[in-house]
């Protein structure tokens, strides 16, 4: 599983991955780049952030491949400079983003 599959990393993870014939789950927030990123899998669509979102992304897995052998968590936001520069609202993005566990 990839969560942030459409993202940069994401991306070249589903890539490499599935060129290598991996059966994966694809998860993002947005169906629209899921289906434009080219790579076969499973989609879970959701907020990783928002509560059930994990364990719906978990069972996507589940019931195309009967089974989860890793996920590759590769979303979240990107920010530069002194912690003491970023705004509240990118601190709270990636305290959500420690705060939902697979």
């Amino acid at each position: 599983m990839i969560i942030g599959s459409t993202g940069g990393l994401g991306s070249e993870f589903a890539r490499q991955l599935s060129s290598q014939g991996a059966k994966l789950t694809l998860g993002s927030t947005s169906a629209d780049k899921l289906s434009n990123l080219g790579v076969s899998g499973a989609s879970a669509i959701g907020d990783i952030t928002q509560p059930g979102i994990a364990e719906s992304f978990v069972n996507t897995a589940l019931n195309a491949y009967g089974r989860l052998d890793g996920v590759i968590y590769a979303a979240g936001a990107v920010a530069f400079g002194s912690l003491g520069e970023y705004s509240d609202e990118v601190l709270e993005i990636g305290r959500a983003s420690c705060r939902e566990r697979v």
